[in-house]
């Protein structure tokens, strides 16, 4: 609970404070608890078109995030219906059709989109997002990474988003301190 709120508060965050590591052992529910605090904070949010980013390496985890989100939303009896948004393998996104919600997508297919010059969806989704969350965060200073970073910091300006890394191998990079400043 303690970690949770946590996580709350540093959403309310701007800048450097906005940004977050939480490293716990595999199976420790840091997926569980960083999808409560940013579905409860965001939620509202959502129907203001704000989505939650949610950043895999893989499509696995693609898959383990939106199973996760689809068990949290459940079991928080949320009466309005999940909008959970799919950007990985062959899922595209669709600005005619989005309207606020939670954005699951591979770096890859990010990343791709973003060297393209960006497009329509990629350029709402980071206009409009209300957070990101970072699966493997220890991965996160590749270069697919930084590019995210840097194209976000080109839309928003000086208002970027709050960022969350999650890991549980954090020795496992002796660059994971290059989250904190991307």
């Amino acid at each position: 609970l303690y970690l949770k709120d946590e996580l709350k508060k540093a959403l309310k965050e701007h800048g450097d404070d906005a940004k977050c590591l939480i490293s716990l052992p595999t199976g420790s529910g840091k997926t569980r608890i960083a999808v409560e605090a940013y579905t409860e904070f965001l939620r509202p949010r959502f129907f203001e078109g704000k989505y939650l980013i949610w950043i895999a390496q893989s499509e696995e985890l693609c898959e383990q995030a939106v199973t996760t989100f689809k068990q949290i939303w459940q079991h928080m009896e949320f009466t309005e219906s999940l909008r959970i948004y799919r950007f990985y393998q062959n899922h595209q996104l669709n600005s005619d059709t989005m309207q606020g919600g939670i954005v699951v997508c591979s770096i890859n297919k990010l990343y791709n989109a973003i060297l393209k010059g960006g497009n329509d969806e990629t350029n709402l989704l980071i206009k409009n997002c209300g957070a990101c969350i970072i699966d493997e965060a220890h991965r996160a200073v590749t270069m697919m990474y930084q590019k995210f970073y840097k194209y976000s910091q080109k839309i928003r300006g000086e208002k970027m988003f709050p960022i969350c890394g999650l890991t549980a191998t954090p020795g496992r990079n002796d660059d994971i301190t290059k989250l904190t400043s991307f």
